[in-house]
């Protein structure tokens, strides 16, 4: 009887690290991504942003909730589409464009999925003319919040929902040397992307 046991016992001991390291919580990525969809309820935008995270516990050999979080952080070039509304009554239409910086926790779901819950503050320029012509005649401030899921294919090309709310301050030139505008934006997001793992 344990004549018959020890091979089984050895071929544990000489593939457990092997089928203990296929589950590691384990994924460190940075990732470049293009995304686009509707921000502050009423507009569109377009983002490409670089994203870089480090999740799970690479000392830990099994899939640990508690375990499987890390840090992910950021920056993101958008431009954007919305109305924004006048603090004296009206509401314009303005193009934006923005740098902002993220920070957040992404969350290990798997070889090919995770999770990422970050905020992002920004500065940037508006104008009233369309892209083509983009004019500076305004700052921008920007505070977002989102939610995204990812999924990464063998070929590192990726794909990515986000969903989220966004608050923009707008302080607009005023003709004249008089006093600036100050216009307000804010409102729900949600973006499709693309994207590749280096």
């Amino acid at each position: 009887m344990h004549q018959r046991a020890l091979p089984i016992i050895a071929a544990v001991a000489l593939f457990a690290p092997v089928i203990m390291a296929e589950t590691e919580s384990e994924l460190t990525f940075a990732d470049l991504r293009l995304q686009g969809g509707v921000t502050c309820t009423n507009g569109v935008a377009t983002s490409l942003t670089l994203m870089c995270g480090d999740l799970g516990d690479k000392d830990q050999h099994v899939v640990d909730a508690a375990s499987d979080f890390g840090i992910v952080l950021g920056i993101r070039f958008r431009a954007a589409n919305l109305d924004a509304k006048l603090d004296a009554g009206p509401t314009v239409s303005r193009n934006l464009l923005e740098g902002v910086g993220l920070l957040g926790i992404g969350y290990y779901a798997g070889p090919t999925d995770h999770l990422e819950l970050a905020v992002g503050y920004g500065l940037g320029e508006t104008s009233h003319n369309a892209m083509s012509s983009f004019s500076k005649d305004g700052k921008t401030k920007v505070l977002l919040g989102e939610l995204g899921w990812y999924h990464t294919m063998a070929k590192h090309f990726q794909f990515g929902v986000s969903a989220g709310f966004t608050v923009e301050k707008l302080s607009l030139d005023a003709p004249a040397g008089g006093a600036a505008f100050d216009a307000k934006a804010q409102g729900l997001d949600a973006s499709v992307g693309i994207g590749y793992r280096f």
